[in-house]
């Protein structure tokens, strides 16, 4: 997500400067002779804000771009508060499956698919993009049995 949104924005900075040759010459005069990757974002993060503090269309575009990622940033730290204490292997062995089945259902879809990607239970990643909650449920249950069955012969002595 955070990719999406800085590539939006750099657009954003890009286009502004093809447009705007003196936006362009401030970034060019300011960049010169700057070999340290730090300083020359640095650098053009500070001309972008003097620009965006001056322009009001630069302005929104970016605060669209960066907008976009924070609404998505939020989201998932929501879903990542509903789901911290949740580890799927250790409900499975407390409950029964059942039970395990009804412990899901509070979760929305985005919650489920947070579930699947911090305990790495779908490793060849045979959903591809399929997010109905039953492939999800389904998966995250198949992959809590198998681990407690595998636990349960690992301990046989």
């Amino acid at each position: 997500m955070i990719t999406k949104a800085l590539r939006a924005a750099f657009k954003a900075v890009m286009d502004e400067a093809s447009q705007n040759p003196a936006f362009e010459r401030r970034l060019e005069e300011a960049l010169v002779d700057v070999e340290e990757i730090d300083k020359a974002l640095g650098i053009i993060f500070k001309e972008t804000m003097d620009e965006a503090a001056q322009n009001a269309a630069f302005a929104r575009k970016i605060q669209e771009a960066l907008g976009k990622f924070a609404d998505g940033y939020m989201e998932r730290r929501k879903a990542e508060k509903k789901i911290a204490g949740f580890h799927p292997f250790i409900e499975y062995k407390k409950s029964t499956p059942e039970a395990f089945v009804a412990a899901l259902q509070p979760f929305e879809v985005v919650e489920l698919k947070m579930i699947v990607e911090r305990h790495g239970l779908d490793p060849a990643k045979t959903l591809k993009g399929k997010s109905s909650r039953r492939a999800l449920v389904d998966l995250i249950v198949s992959a809590a049995k198998k681990r407690a069955e595998r636990d349960a012969k690992l301990f046989e002595y």
